[in-house]
């Protein structure tokens, strides 16, 4: 079962970054992806398998049985998430 999911984007605005230029923008690239999963069935987090790499994200569960495979839009540095 492909469970539902959010994904949000957070940057860091700072008014400071605006001041010298009128034209200046903000990077295209978020500080933060935050991947929120809704796992109803799940008794334990203990269950399941989660991998995070550049690119993808894998969580698998085997009862009750779940998989996403989840693409991201940006490379994220794999060995410094939070939980």
């Amino acid at each position: 079962t492909k469970p539902k999911y959010a994904v949000k984007y957070r940057s860091v605005v700072d008014l400071q970054d605006y001041r010298c230029s009128r034209d200046s923008a903000q990077s295209p690239r978020p500080k933060e992806i935050v991947v929120t999963i809704d796992l109803p069935l799940l008794r334990s987090a203990g269950d399941t398998s989660l991998e995070v790499m550049e690119k993808i994200l894998l969580l698998e569960s085997k009862e009750p049985a779940y998989k996403l495979e989840l693409p991201l839009a940006y490379p994220v540095d794999e060995n410094n998430g939070n939980d």
